[in-house]
């Protein structure tokens, strides 16, 4: 069922890319602190320590006035379980070694407590689509 899909989904160490569609414009400091406050929520609070410094530094340059606005194309992509890397408007942001930032960006999306089951709903569509296709 869903279940054992979603949990083989977030632990399996392929690649992983979420692409959303910014349908509201948003300030960046608050898309700063929503994405610290759902990653801290999902890791160890020394893990959180260790890679909040680089987690603000991509953050801070990926999510800014100009990019921050309805219609923008931000793509995350988790490469080998290992590697988490920001794409805005197709131009890489950047990218954080973290295991630990990796299975909390896809527990946000794919978890029991995804932000939101509408978009945990159309990732699981989605792969189906492509398993099956």
């Amino acid at each position: 069922g869903n279940k054992a899909f979603l949990e083989a989904f977030e632990k399996g160490s392929f690649q992983k890319t979420i692409q959303i569609k910014m349908l509201r414009s948003v300030g960046p400091q608050k898309m700063i602190s929503s994405f610290n406050d759902a990653v801290s929520a999902r890791v160890a609070k020394s893990t959180f320590e260790k890679i909040s410094g680089n987690l603000d530094s991509l953050l801070t340059k990926s999510f800014t006035e100009e990019t921050s606005v309805k219609g923008t194309d931000i793509t995350f992509s988790m490469t080998g379980g290992t590697s988490f890397s920001i794409l805005v408007q197709g131009k890489s942001q950047g990218s954080i070694w973290s295991p630990a930032l990796c299975k909390a960006f896809t527990d946000i999306y794919v978890g029991p407590k995804a932000v939101s089951s509408g978009a945990r709903d159309a990732i699981i569509a989605g792969v189906s689509d492509m398993i099956n296709a």
